[in-house]
């Protein structure tokens, strides 16, 4: 169950923004300085549900990525650096690693 939700909540992050890869990347850039950088934070966050996670820091960035869709957020950023510190420094440097293939 717990692979579905997560599988679910990454193919929703990912659906959003995988057609505007181009648009956002650091060679191209696009008209929308914000709608950019709203993308590329998802982006972050879809690769960080795609760590290899413990239950509790799947759990936790579920919840506050779940949360934040309830509250309707606009602050991407500020989830991504939430998430980011529930990370473990291996996780933070196998995230920079994909990060680097894909942004």
């Amino acid at each position: 169950m717990n692979k579905i939700i997560a599988l679910a909540l990454t193919i929703f992050l990912t659906s959003s923004v995988f057609g505007s890869s181009t648009c956002c990347s650091s060679q191209g850039g696009c008209g929308n300085q914000k709608s950019c950088q709203t993308k590329n934070d998802q982006k972050i966050i879809a690769e960080m549900m795609n760590l290899e996670l413990n239950s509790m820091q799947r759990d936790k960035l579920r919840a506050m990525l779940m949360r934040h869709k309830m509250e309707r957020k606009n602050s991407w950023s500020q989830l991504r650096e939430n998430m980011y510190n529930v990370l473990t420094p291996e996780q933070k440097q196998e995230l920079s690693k994909r990060l680097k293939t894909t942004i």
